[in-house]
């Protein structure tokens, strides 16, 4: 095998506070880049590295800190051989939480100027490769036609300068409908800035902020252009698309990527930092294909992506505990080379009209944890009144398709 013309390590979303949390994640996470994988030509960090609010209690700050960036400049110092080459930026959570005060946005700046010692607009060449880094401007993480125009010319010089190798465009926010959970992100780009990427295959697009699991297939999207969304490392919440974890955060999770580009191959690799372990397959980004219009990541595996089925050993039951109705699942799965993300549950009354339907999260997650499915999963069957009964369950695809096979039990509410 030939050796990389270059290996990036990419840490996002750490959430260092001011209070400490984040810190022992951050450390385990450079801990393991430093030690456990092939050296690194490149540490990036895709924004949020700091967290700055208050406390827990308060969704609005008032203050900015710098203890935080000490832990993480002194950690990286410690951590991260000196003549290896940082890049930061600037994500939503580098300025107050929910708090959009002119004066106090312009001090976060200006710390995390002062704090990293970069630009937060910059065209970096490393190994003759073009980095192209992107800023969010304040906690709102509006769009800006100026940064945008700075950005599109930048990407133009990169590739005429450069007319074969990928080029790199780093950005806390992804776009719009492209990554999983992107869809809440509207203001951040421009339908024209959208357009320039999807005309430029070469152009690999590596964001963070929406806490995507490494496991999920849909965190990496191609139209014309190629995006990629990193994972949390610390402090926050895992997201799956569908199902609220906003109001019941899961936990625990500590994941980054490794990326090695061989020519015109970038293959991205999904590190858990909890199992301490490279996890599933590489994400492969050949830009041969890609110049010729082949994506495989694209719209249409959402279609072609294999469907989970139930084994004959999975079933389903449901009981109640007051006014409350619960469905348990026995996970059993025939051989499925993609996690079951999600369960789709259905819930029609005696006259076969449908009650209830929900799309819930299954524990997929425990495998970057070095645990197996959980043998049994149970999930509350809301707003029911007394009356018969049906339950289907479908076992569902990152894409929320599913097969043909469900279980089904019929249950009586009193």
């Amino acid at each position: 095998m030939p050796k990389p013309d270059l290996r990036i390590s990419v840490i996002s979303d750490v959430h260092v506070t001011q209070f400490g949390a984040g810190e022992n994640e951050f450390k385990n996470a450079l801990e393991f880049h430093t030690k456990k994988l092939p050296k690194s030509d490149l540490f990036l960090f895709t924004g949020d590295i700091a967290y700055q609010l208050d406390s827990w209690e308060d969704s609005v700050c008032r203050n900015i800190y710098t203890s935080n960036y000490d832990f993480i400049l002194n950690t990286i110092e410690s951590t991260i051989p000196a003549d290896t080459p940082k890049i930061f930026v600037l994500g939503n959570h580098e300025y107050p939480q929910g708090n959009t005060d002119p004066a106090l946005t312009n001090k976060a700046l200006n710390t995390w100027l002062a704090k990293t010692g970069q630009p937060a607009m910059e065209h970096v060449i490393l190994n003759g490769f073009h980095f192209i880094k992107y800023p969010v401007l304040s906690w709102a993480m509006e769009s800006s036609p100026e940064t945008e125009k700075w950005a599109m010319n930048e990407l133009s010089i990169a590739l005429s300068t450069d007319p074969e190798n990928p080029v790199f465009f780093v950005s806390h926010i992804p776009l719009h409908n492209t990554v999983a959970n992107a869809g809440k992100e509207p203001s951040s780009f421009s339908e024209e800035f959208r357009s320039f990427l999807t005309k430029r295959p070469r152009i690999i697009h590596i964001s963070g902020h929406r806490h995507t699991h490494v496991l999920d297939e849909k965190a990496i999207f191609q139209e014309g252009f190629t995006s990629v969304s990193a994972p949390v490392c610390a402090v926050g919440y895992l997201t799956l698309e569908g199902c609220d974890y906003e109001t019941k955060p899961v936990f625990g999770f500590s994941q980054s990527l490794f990326i090695e580009v061989t020519g015109k191959v970038v293959k991205v690799f999904k590190v858990d930092l909890v199992s301490q372990k490279v996890v599933g397959r590489p994400w492969v980004i050949d830009l041969n294909e890609a110049e010729n219009g082949i994506f495989p990541y694209g719209k249409k595996r959402r279609f072609e992506a294999k469907r989970p089925e139930f084994s004959p050993e999975a079933s389903v039951c449901v009981r109640t505990d007051g006014e409350c109705v619960f469905a348990t699942i026995r996970q059993r799965f025939l051989s499925f080379d993609v996690c079951v993300e999600y369960y789709k549950l259905m819930v029609t009354d005696e006259n076969g009209n449908e009650v209830l339907a929900k799309t819930v999260a299954s524990d997929f997650y425990n495998l970057t944890l070095g645990k197996n499915y959980a043998p049994e999963i149970t999930f509350e069957l809301p707003g029911l009144t007394a009356g018969s009964y049906q339950l289907r369950v479908f076992p569902m695809n990152c894409f929320f398709a599913h097969g043909e096979t469900s279980l089904s039990c019929a249950f009586q509410v009193d």
